[in-house]
């Protein structure tokens, strides 16, 4: 028989680690310079540190490291075979399985985890010892605030190296480990120290807001409201949407709406020049020669002043000549806009209930306004002399001189709807998602790609490099702290923008159906035909099949009114009319339907 093991085990005391204490070297820098803004984060090849500081603390081992990925995968994973249901799962058999096995590990994998307390107060210059923040109390036993007792870094950047570490047990063992063979991440491994991503020590976050499409009186200081829903009142809520445009690749024209989806008029080609001109919108009142901005409200004067841009730019470019081997600012705006599109699900959320989203791609034209906004901490600091709070001051004011890239927008996600944007309400530079955009456009348009002749067209058309100057390929923008960026959004009416700037999370916002369904429900297209032999009294035309039946010929009558007569269609049968008949221009439109439409 076996001894007990009691019988031959000589007894020890347990060892029960409860703390860690460190010491850790670390060489900060007081900007970005050097990183740059990479997928989701900001990268750099060589971290540097300017300033070396030695910091030390002690720090709890728990054991929630472990179980808390494993819980994170699991969660995902059931939520993986919900969207299996529906044929929606993002990953196949053997990854879920790959995955499964994983969480299994990390369940019962024997781990401690600590973590360097006390790093971000002494980087806010806050006092602090080995076990934390100090803090005392007043007689009647109220906590006092802190006093500060350095300067603060707001900014954390650089790159840390730990120097010393030892574990303390519940006995008051101490063991110390080898620090020689720590290991870090691989992405961010600089020999044995770990490079510092920059990030902000104080709370910070991105304003990205949707806000009142008006224009506002930057004289007079007053911000935009910001959009809201009101689904008992809609009169009340705020539509971020200015209004929408219709690109007619086939015939290299845009076609501009109001968010009523009421037609405002149309950017197109002259028909000798090939310069880019306004036509106003068929049924619409005014004279024909009016611009775009002509009898244009608060909330659409956005849309006169984009297209008035493109106009003047083409001109510009064109220097008065005509049209050439020159793209034209128009033809370059329709081909940015088709290459993104191309990695976007334009169905994912938006169906095909509206008669818009079948003939066309519309595009939302949405306001929005974005800040980032750090909170200081004077109000939780006491301070022994106006000096000091005004020291600390000047170390905010030096934080708000940097600016920190961002990127809208992201090719990767196909529910990433942001086709392009304008910044400051500068519309003579249209600004592409990602340069990709601009160096590798496809070669589409009137008689190209897959307009081309039948039977020669390929299923991905060529590229063909963008290079006017309207068209700008710096996909990234500087922000600096409390600065306010005025932005004209060109978005698919269901999608999302992606916000990426690498020292705050990701963002993202959404349009609201309730912002972009009234105006999409009336909105529809028009055909521009003629010269067409007709009978003034009948009008017989054959109908497009893709407009709902009801559909008008729309003409002018004279210089300033518009004459709609019901089309009647034409068949095979032969009539003679009893008026001579007319060789007429016009527009094939949609009838309006008097129950729908929705509000400016």
């Amino acid at each position: 028989m076996d001894p007990d093991p009691v019988s031959v085990t000589t007894w020890s005391q347990p060892w029960v680690p409860l703390w860690l204490e460190w010491q850790v070297e670390l060489s900060a820098q007081a900007s970005i310079d050097g990183w740059a803004l990479g997928p989701v984060d900001l990268d750099t090849d060589q971290p540097r540190g300017v300033a070396t500081q030695t910091l030390q603390g002690r720090s709890t081992l728990h054991t929630g490291t472990a179980r808390t990925l494993a819980g994170a995968i699991e969660e995902w994973l059931n939520a993986e075979r919900e969207r299996d249901r529906t044929n929606q799962g993002e990953v196949d058999d053997a990854t879920a399985a790959a995955l499964r096995e994983v969480a299994t590990d990390l369940g019962q994998l024997d781990i401690l985890t600590a973590s360097f307390e006390g790093v971000h107060d002494r980087l806010l210059g806050l006092p602090v010892d080995n076990v934390g923040l100090l803090l005392r109390r007043d007689a009647d036993g109220s906590i006092v605030k802190p006093t500060p007792a350095d300067v603060p870094r707001l900014l954390r950047a650089g790159v840390l190296t730990l120097t010393k570490a030892r574990l303390i047990d519940a006995f008051g063992r101490t063991l110390d480990l080898p620090v020689e063979r720590a290991r870090v991440p691989a992405r961010d491994e600089v020999g044995r120290a770990l490079a510092l991503r920059p990030r902000l020590v104080r709370p910070a976050r991105w304003l990205f807001r949707f806000v009142d499409p008006a224009l506002p009186d930057l004289s007079s200081g007053n911000e935009p409201a910001e959009a809201t829903i009101d689904q008992v009142d809609p009169s009340q809520q705020v539509s971020p949407v200015a209004g929408f445009l219709l690109p007619d690749h086939m015939d290299e024209a845009l076609e501009v709406f109001d968010a009523a989806g009421r037609p405002l008029g149309q950017l197109m080609h002259e028909p000798f020049g090939g310069g880019v001109t306004w036509e106003m919108a068929p049924g619409r009142s005014g004279p024909a020669d009016a611009g775009p901005g002509f009898d244009l409200g608060p909330r659409q004067r956005l849309l006169g002043l984009m297209a008035t841009a493109m106009v003047a730019d083409d001109a510009r470019e064109r220097g008065g000549l005509p049209r050439g081997e020159t793209e034209s600012t128009l033809s370059a705006f329709l081909r940015a806009v088709d290459t993104t599109l191309w990695t976007v699900d334009t169905f994912s959320g938006f169906g095909t209930e509206h008669i818009a989203g079948l003939v066309g791609r519309p595009i939302a034209v949405v306001r929005a306004t974005l800040t980032l906004d750090i909170q200081h901490d004077f109000d939780e600091l006491s301070f022994i002399n106006e000096e000091q709070r005004a020291e600390r001051q000047r170390a905010y004011d030096a934080l708000k001189s940097l600016a920190f890239p961002i990127r809208l927008g992201e090719l990767t996600r196909t529910d990433d709807g942001l086709l392009g944007f304008f910044v400051d309400d500068d519309y003579s530079r249209f600004h592409v998602v990602d340069r990709t955009v601009r160096d590798g456009a496809l070669d589409v348009g009137r008689g190209r790609g897959q307009f081309a002749q039948l039977g020669s067209t390929q299923q991905v058309p060529d590229t063909k490099p963008i290079t006017i100057a309207y068209i700008v390929g710096e996909d990234e923008l500087l922000v600096r702290p409390g600065q306010t960026l005025r932005l004209t959004l060109l978005m698919h009416p269901s999608s999302r923008v992606h916000l990426t700037s690498g020292i705050l999370p990701r963002k993202y916002l959404q349009l609201a159906r309730d912002w972009v369904q009234p105006g999409l429900a009336v909105m529809a297209p028009s055909l521009r035909v003629g010269p067409v032999l007709v009978d003034p009294e009948k009008i017989r035309l054959p109908k497009v099949s893709s407009f709902p039946k009801d559909q008008l010929w729309t003409r002018r009558d004279t210089p300033s009114t518009w004459k709609d007569d019901p089309i009647l269609a034409a068949t095979q049968t032969a009539l003679l009319p009893d008026m001579p008949s007319a060789v007429q221009e016009g527009y094939i439109r949609v009838a309006p339907d008097p129950g729908a439409g929705g509000t400016e």
